[in-house]
Order: C-alpha cells, then sequence, then structure tokens
C-alpha cells in the first residue's frame, strides 16, 4: 500500500523535473535567438531588432540603443560573432532565470584594426505567465586577445 503513494509522489517529481529541463532549454533558446538578432542589429545599426528583448525606456534598453546606435559613426566596423556558449542556467525566483555565457567575437574597424574579444556575460531573464519576456539586467568581465 505505501508504494502507491511513493510512486505517485516519485512520478510528479519526474513530471515537475522535465517540465523544469523543458523550461531551461527556453531559456537557452531565448538568449541564442536574442544574440542572432544582437548580431543583425549590430551589422545593421538598426536597433528595432533587439528592442523587444528589453522592458522599455530601462537602463539596459537605453545602454544597447545608444551602442548599436552608435555604430552609425564608425567608418568600415564588423563583427565577427564566433560563439556564445552558455555555461550556466539557474532559476533566481518563479518570474526570473540568470544565464551566464562566454561570448567570443572579433570586432575590425578601419580605426582600430581587428581585435579579439572574450567576454563572460551574465544575464537576467523574467518569465511571467508561461513566457519568456525581457533581459532585465547583465554583469561582464572582459578580455581581449
Amino acid at each position: 500500500v505505501l508504494l502507491g503513494p511513493r510512486y505517485v509522489l516519485f512520478d510528479n517529481f519526474e513530471f515537475e523535473a522535465d517540465k523544469e529541463l523543458a523550461l531551461l532549454e527556453s531559456v537557452k533558446e531565448f538568449y541564442q535567438s536574442f544574440r542572432e538578432d544582437y548580431s543583425y542589429a549590430i551589422q545593421s545599426v538598426d536597433f528595432d531588432y533587439v528592442a523587444p528583448y528589453f522592458p522599455s525606456e530601462t537602463d539596459i534598453y537605453k545602454d544597447y540603443k545608444k551602442f548599436i546606435e552608435d555604430h552609425a559613426e564608425i567608418a568600415g566596423y564588423n563583427y565577427d560573432f564566433i560563439s556564445n556558449e552558455v555555461t550556466d542556467i539557474k532559476r533566481n525566483s518563479d518570474n526570473e532565470f540568470q544565464l551566464t555565457a562566454i561570448e567570443e567575437f572579433d570586432y575590425y574597424s578601419d580605426e582600430d584594426g581587428t581585435i579579439g574579444y572574450v567576454r563572460e556575460k551574465s544575464y537576467k531573464i523574467s518569465y511571467k505567465d508561461d513566457e519568456l519576456r525581457e533581459l532585465m539586467d547583465r554583469e561582464e568581465n572582459n578580455s581581449k586577445d
């Protein structure tokens, strides 16, 4: 008789674990989509590619908008995005995830030549109404080649 309830609890645990794994995979896909759209935004100097990823008029929104739009003034620039490796994803709360990634790219401009970058970044990603919503914050540790 005791096996029934234990099995049901274990079965429910498996369901919840599968649901959480699927959600973590969705967080990773959300980040990968953001990085792809960011590549388009930076190459075309068009913030609209990434605007939906940020809460309107927040600091992160303004920072990315300025950074992207400032590229209109840089002669002969190019980014070669090499990799965006997700190294960790954890749940901070019911409504927030923390994703850490290593982002590697080469930057070229007529003025600066080629500079290689490897950055570790952490992003806070909001989750509401069963949907990943926005990048709310980020921290970064930079290194140059």
